[in-house]
């Protein structure tokens, strides 16, 4: 091994970010639930001096709510549902010296249930697809298919199917 001609230094770094206690953060409300608007808040008890705050969803930052070198204490965020995208979880979030408080905020929607097309024709023994999309939070798991009518809807059983052949007779 050869030696070294040179002085050499190792700089070691750690650098993290604390949490600071999560009971600094109180939240209002908890939980919303099937509303077309709704204020949340969140106020910040700790002992530290806040340098920024914002808010999230879903883990992504609202950079419209983001304040830098602030002196609030609490924050508010004016939630509405204009789609059925708005759903979700939102997190207030307060950076102070000693590291991040934060606190969250579950946003229910009623599901949109909707198809990817208007309208899916076929002649008889044409195979078709049929796809049903939801938006909403928390997101539709379980989907049930039914053929219409003039006096009443069938369920139709698919079991693990995801194709049905177009027939002249009704399926049941």
């Amino acid at each position: 091994m050869a030696p070294l001609r040179s002085p050499a230094a190792v700089f070691l770094v750690c650098l993290y970010m604390a949490s600071v206690d999560a009971g600094d953060v109180v939240a209002t409300p908890l939980m919303v639930t099937n509303q077309t608007e709704a204020d949340l808040s969140c106020e910040y008890s700790g002992p530290a001096a806040i340098t920024e705050h914002y808010w999230m969803k879903d883990g992504k930052i609202l950079e419209s709510t983001r304040e830098k070198a602030t002196l609030k204490n609490s924050i508010e965020y004016k939630w509405v549902n204009n789609d059925n995208k708005t759903g979700g979880i939102y997190t207030c979030v307060f950076i102070t010296k000693e590291g991040e408080a934060k606190a969250e905020i579950e946003v229910k929607t009623v599901p949109h249930i909707g198809t990817s097309k208007g309208s899916v024709r076929g002649d008889e023994g044409d195979k078709g697809i049929l796809v049903c999309e939801g938006q909403g939070y928390p997101p539709p798991t379980d989907w049930r298919w039914f053929k219409l009518d003039e006096n009443n809807a069938d369920e139709v059983r698919l079991g693990d199917c995801v194709e049905l052949l177009i027939d002249q007779e009704p399926l049941v």
